[in-house]
């Protein structure tokens, strides 16, 4: 037989730790920096004649887009989930 109560106490625990949020915050992390390097390692391979106007344009499109979905959902992870109850007052733990 499951243990409801046992699941719940695991679920809340994932929850308050907020496992799959974070999980998906590294991994945008990590596509954030892919993305950007390959832009820059492409810029700055392109010989000198082809560095114009319009390929500064979109690299720093780019890099901006890119950057700025990141800051994005780090901001919405930072302003949602479950506050921690407060510690009891008083000195002493039972």
């Amino acid at each position: 037989m499951i243990d409801k109560a046992k699941w719940l106490a695991l679920a809340e625990v994932i929850d308050r730790l907020r496992v799959f949020p974070r999980a998906f915050l590294g991994a945008q992390f990590v596509w954030t920096v892919i993305v950007v390097d390959r832009t820059l390692t492409w810029y700055f391979h392109l010989p000198l004649e082809q560095q114009t106007i319009q390929a500064s344009g979109l690299a720093s499109v780019i890099v901006s887009a890119v950057t700025g979905i990141f800051v994005q959902m780090f901001a919405r992870y930072a302003t949602t989930g479950q506050d921690w109850p407060s510690p009891p007052s008083g000195g002493t733990t039972p």
